[in-house]
């Protein structure tokens, strides 16, 4: 049986492992958006460190997919507040299933528990970012299926061989 629960310091360093597996590519590993959620020294130092012209953040939440019978996570997910749109959104933040127990219906448990979460907040939209790296095929198929659209604000960023691109779900409507 898979249960989801809050990310606790027990647990991060098999939740940080698993995510930093899945993408390993990245510039700021996800094992440190994960810590974060437990230290709000973390969320300062992510902030100034990302100074003028980078995101702001206000604070972040993970919980993670537990499959009770191996006692092992599953998968992880998180919500997360930028100072910049505070006032009507958050955002997705790092979110994954582990290969070994992908096509079980867990990365869509954990998508709509983090809707929940959000509208629990009163937040009216919740955003994304994403990529059109071949590895993120399915997630797009995921997103959109949910009702994340393509936002139109915010420039598309290349990096490397793909292109990095927002979504959002207007929770009013979901």
């Amino acid at each position: 049986m898979i249960s989801i629960q809050l990310l606790t310091r027990e647990r991060l360093q098999e939740a940080g492992d698993m995510a930093n597996s899945v993408f390993p590519d990245t510039k700021r590993p996800p094992s440190v958006g994960l810590e974060a959620s437990l230290d709000s020294n973390i969320v300062r130092e992510m902030s100034e460190s990302n100074g003028k012209h980078g995101s702001q953040f206000n604070w972040f939440k993970y919980w993670i997919a537990l499959d009770d019978e191996v006692d092992k996570v599953a998968g992880v997910i998180g919500i997360y507040e930028e100072v910049e749109d505070a006032d009507e959104a958050c955002w997705l933040g790092w979110f994954c299933v582990d290969p070994a127990f992908r096509k079980r219906g867990i990365g869509t448990m954990l998508l709509d528990y983090a809707i929940d979460q959000a509208n629990k907040l009163g937040k009216r939209y919740l955003r994304l970012y994403t990529s059109t790296d071949s590895s993120e095929a399915v997630a797009q198929q995921v997103y959109e299926k949910r009702g994340f659209r393509i936002m139109d604000e915010r420039p598309r960023k290349s990096v490397g061989e793909y292109e990095i691109f927002y979504r959002e779900l207007d929770l009013q409507k979901s």
